[in-house]
């Protein structure tokens, strides 16, 4: 391993089978999870984020429901329509997708969310969720760093009726494997250090860019031997796996959560605007490993996620042939 310890904000880890970045200043989160033989940036997902032209599309999609009349809108415009104002569209209700993150898209951030947070992706698709911790972004502290492990901890609080009770997490992270076969685990602790007890929701959330969009068949999550496409939102309740992968990149991805989690997924997408007019932008996926949990006064609990990725093309040995 090759490890750059004199990185403040983040720390590099690099392997012959991979190379990860954790921001430490920003949750210490994965930005970067490059696999080296199949030159797949698996981190590389972009939050979502307002723009100017959104509300053009908001505009125009309420003109066509009967919302806004055509004479409003020509006079809020201050003259007729050109060709300028003509809005042209892939697909009908695209507005449906205009959702704001309020933190990057990094992997192995943790939330801390209420108790009664509903199963299923749509709270987080809509970016509903309330979150009680300052871990999701907070700085972490660098405790200890070798070849093969970081840790890191952030003493912070978990919000009650008003009230901040502190909690102390640690998180670390263990790489390991060959160009092949690298694996990645994150194992999170959270303390009670403070004088009451509380319930929540525990999340690990997990970026992964694997060219999802517009039904690849190539790409997919795998439940049980049985697939479906990475851009298609699921759950399963009280799992400890799930495989995710696209084929001709030659990738394959299992994670493994300890103990068994609800696990949600969804693709994270977003409107853009070109020459062709508004279209569906799918910018990657998102999972979360969601665990009830319990902490009383001195208690500590822990979950893990680990991941374990196979690989099935290597692009410098087929450059050389």
């Amino acid at each position: 391993f090759d490890t750059d310890l004199d990185a403040i904000d983040e720390v590099l880890v690099s392997s012959p089978g991979q190379t990860v970045i954790v921001d430490l200043a920003d949750g210490a989160g994965i930005s970067a999870w490059d696999l080296r033989a199949s030159r797949v940036a698996l981190a590389s997902v972009m939050r979502r984020r307002p723009e100017a032209y959104h509300a053009k599309l908001v505009a125009h999609e309420a003109e066509a429901l009967g919302e806004v009349g055509a004479d409003a809108r020509q006079a809020a415009a201050g003259g007729p329509k050109t060709i300028h104002d003509i809005v042209s569209v892939k697909e009908p209700g695209l507005s449906r997708l205009l959702h704001y993150d309020d933190h990057e898209r990094r992997s192995g951030i943790v939330h801390v969310l209420a108790a009664d947070t509903l199963p299923g992706s749509r709270v987080f698709v809509n970016a509903e969720t309330v979150e009680l911790g300052d871990f999701l972004e907070g700085e972490f502290e660098r405790v200890s760093m070798s070849d093969a492990e970081l840790v890191a901890r952030r003493d912070g609080h978990v919000r009650r009726n008003g009230d901040d009770v502190p909690m102390t997490m640690t998180k670390t992270f263990r790489f390991g494997g060959g160009r092949m076969d690298p694996c990645l685990d994150l194992e999170v602790a959270l303390e009670n250090t403070g004088e009451r007890g509380m319930s929540f929701e525990l999340a690990i959330e997990w970026n992964v860019d694997l060219s999802g969009g517009g039904h690849n068949p190539a790409a997919y999550y795998e439940v049980g031997g049985e697939r479906t496409a990475h851009d298609v939102a699921g759950e399963i309740d009280a799992s400890t796996a799930i495989a995710f992968g696209n084929d001709y990149d030659g990738a394959h991805i299992q994670a493994k959560a300890e103990p068994a989690a609800r696990i949600t997924w969804y693709p994270v997408e977003t409107v853009s605007n070109s020459e062709a007019g508004f279209e569906r932008a799918y910018q990657g996926s998102c999972m979360l490993f969601r665990w009830p949990v319990t902490l009383e006064p001195g208690q500590r609990v822990v979950r893990t996620v680990r991941m374990s990725v196979h690989e099935t093309r290597d692009h410098t040995v087929e450059e050389q042939r």
